[in-house]
């Protein structure tokens, strides 16, 4: 079952406590600063510190553009590949 938000389709996986959500939707690494933003409530993603976990073709498909738009949202990014 999928929700939307914004146009997005929304996937929950339900693991009880450690239960998420998948984004599917065109541009959605480019937004993922404002997107993680929107979902946790915050104006900016000053303070947070994030660590990107991909496999190697997943990052060299995404991993700057999704960096990017977390650094520009406020965060500190690392990346592990």
């Amino acid at each position: 079952m999928t929700a939307s938000i914004s146009g997005e389709r929304i996937v929950p996986v339900n693991l009880g406590s450690r239960s998420y959500d998948i984004v599917i939707d065109d541009g959605a690494t480019s937004r993922a600063g404002s997107l993680l933003c929107h979902w946790l409530q915050l104006s900016n993603a000053q303070g947070l510190r994030i660590l990107l976990i991909a496999d190697a073709a997943v990052t060299e498909l995404h991993g700057s553009t999704v960096q990017r738009s977390l650094e520009a949202a406020g965060a500190e990014v690392r990346a592990a590949v």
